[in-house]
């Protein structure tokens, strides 16, 4: 079914810019890799190493994401996100620390040695299509 069909068949007129229903078709790994293998001249790991740091040991939140977490409460009844930013939602002052290490194991995978995206996108596409199931999304495994 082409999208716009998908969207109408749940009687939306239009994409919806929050929730699951707002998720797209991710592209961003295949073209980390292509940008890479053309271009890249330092290891993969090596330049995600900040990326990996930053959400392994977590950074201070903003006032920005301070204020997400308390006004965009629907993010919150959804499991796989909730154990994300609970903790912090609605209680996150500014300069708390987010830590998101399955963030990080991500980043690491995608940076390890020899890894290529078809190898990450098999790993990855699955749980994406999982949560997307879950949460009655429209994205599948076949998409990715």
């Amino acid at each position: 079914m082409p999208p716009r069909a998908a969207y109408r068949a749940r009687g939306l007129a239009t994409v919806p810019l929050t929730g699951i229903l707002s998720v797209t078709t991710p592209g961003l790994l295949d073209a980390w890799f292509a940008v890479h293998e053309r271009y890249g001249t330092l290891p993969l790991g090596r330049l995600l190493a900040p990326a990996v740091a930053a959400a392994r040991d977590g950074i201070a939140v903003t006032g920005q994401l301070a204020r997400w977490g308390t006004e965009t409460v629907e993010v919150l009844r959804q499991p796989a996100l909730a154990e994300l930013y609970r903790p912090y939602a609605g209680k996150a002052a500014v300069g708390t620390v987010l830590r998101q290490p399955g963030l990080a194991r991500l980043y690491q995978l995608v940076g390890a040695p020899g890894q290529d995206a078809a190898a990450v996108r098999a790993l990855l596409g699955a749980e994406l299509a999982r949560l997307s199931a879950e949460l009655d999304g429209l994205l599948a495994a076949a998409d990715l």
